[in-house]
């Protein structure tokens, strides 16, 4: 019987030694893999917790702490997992809440993702990143002003908590409010500079606020990151030709054009660009080619009839202001270049027709009024011609050119008086020509002046 007790105590002894070395063990393994998490070896570390959790398989830090390299090699499910059997362990686990809301985000669920930053927050736990990561559950849900106050409450919390300001900024986008936006893009940049797709954010914002320039700022900073795509070629030479930087637009947009094919947009802008810098033939070769990627695009129409009038190609130009109309009957300036050309064939009841339509359109547009009275000067409407320069001057009193031109019409009338007043305004605003005219019609006025 005592040999018994002997061999049992024996086998007592082994049996501890083996779990006490297997604890060991775990614990060995589980420290190499923090220091292998510390140097961002991910799956080294994943691998060091695997072969702990086989030993160590209630151990619910170390599921945690799986959960998280998981999470941090993209693998959600599986963090999401590794973090509920560390819940089911200790449900007050707040940690593990707080990394599953973040894996329940990237999965796509945010109601989940909510319902575990609540427990959080509740606990004060990481309170700016719990804010910051509920926002963004909130405003996958498209709940954008509640996005905004819970990004408010992150940085009551940190003030200095770079992502809160842009996230935030994110949500101000997309609830219009894009001055705030950038202010938030800005105050974020200065935290930290390396946040994903801040820059480009902040140029989409600024370009809806016509800060060209400062979206110009953001695509150069994105490539001198090296993040020069042909869509940030593409769209920075969009945004120099707003600024009139022609030449830069044009060397923008040549980079995009090597990558993107058939993109309508490419060429309309490249053809604007050459246009402007009076490479009018090789615009309308542009032009041509947008308008062949997409027919619909009233611009390119407008833009080649504009280039055909600056190369005398008057009448094939009237073909496309009419494509242009028929595509957006509210663009007022291709009724006017159509109505000038139409004067320029002499085509002056159309040309009529064209300003007519201008001016429904717009009131306020002097040179409308300007242009239909010097047509119906030439179709020896004086009368109707002097009302027209009438308007014009009334809404742009220092237009020397009406005066002028009222002038001319007054001298038609034989009311010499008016006329000869006219030329005299027309000059005093830098009308030289109005000299000549005061020369042969006006000398008696002068006189008696």
């Amino acid at each position: 019987m005592k040999r018994i007790f002997i061999v049992l105590a024996v086998v007592l002894l082994i049996l501890a030694g083996f779990y006490i070395y297997r604890n060991y063990k775990g614990k060995q393994l589980f420290n190499e893999a923090m220091v292998s998490l510390e140097n961002e070896q991910y799956e080294e570390a994943l691998t060091l917790l695997d072969e702990s959790a086989a030993i160590r398989k209630k151990d619910g830090n170390l599921l945690l702490k799986r959960g998280m390299v998981k999470a941090l090699l993209s693998d959600d499910e599986g963090a999401i997992e590794d973090f509920t059997r560390a819940l089911a362990l200790s449900e007050k686990n707040v940690e593990a809440h707080f990394n599953r809301g973040i894996s329940y985000l990237e999965t796509g669920e945010p109601e989940k993702a909510i319902q575990d930053l609540d427990i959080s927050i509740d606990n004060e736990f990481r309170l700016a990143p719990s804010y910051t990561f509920r926002g963004r559950a909130k405003a996958a849900l498209l709940n954008f002003d509640e996005a905004v106050s819970d990004y408010s409450m992150a940085l009551q919390s940190d003030s200095t908590y770079a992502l809160a300001y842009f996230y935030r900024g994110i949500a101000f986008a997309n609830t219009g409010n894009l001055e705030d936006a950038v202010k938030d893009y800005n105050k974020a940049s200065s935290l930290e500079t390396e946040i994903e797709d801040l820059y480009m954010l902040r140029a989409t914002s600024r370009a809806s606020l016509e800060d060209f320039t400062g979206a110009i700022d953001d695509y150069n900073k994105i490539v001198e990151a090296g993040g020069g795509t042909a869509e940030i070629y593409k769209k920075r030479g969009i945004f120099k030709f707003q600024i009139q930087d022609f030449q830069g637009s044009m060397r923008d947009l040549n980079l995009a054009m090597g990558e993107i094919k058939n993109d309508y947009e490419l060429y309309y802008y490249l053809g604007s660009s050459k246009a402007m810098t009076g490479a009018l033939k090789s615009a309308l070769d542009d032009f041509s080619k947008a308008i062949q990627l997409n027919p619909s695009f009233s611009k390119s129409y407008y833009n080649r009839g504009l280039a055909k009038i600056q190369l005398s190609d008057i009448g094939s130009s009237i073909g496309d202001f009419n494509q242009a109309i028929r595509l957006d009957p509210q663009n007022k300036m291709a009724y006017y270049l159509r109505g000038t050309a139409n004067a320029m064939l002499q085509n002056y009841t159309s040309a009529i027709n064209d300003y007519d339509k201008v001016i429904a359109l717009d009131p306020k547009m002097a040179t409308a009024y300007f242009n239909r009275g010097i047509t119906r000067e030439n179709m020896r409407q004086f009368r109707e011609a002097v009302e027209d320069q009438t308007k014009a001057i009334s809404l742009n009193p220092g237009y020397a050119d009406s005066y002028y031109a009222r002038g001319v019409a007054y001298i038609n009338l034989n009311d010499f008086e008016k006329g000869c007043e006219d030329f005299i305004k027309a000059l005093e605003l830098g009308k030289n020509e109005a000299t000549e005219m005061l020369n042969i019609y006006c000398e008696k006025y002068l006189e008696k002046k």
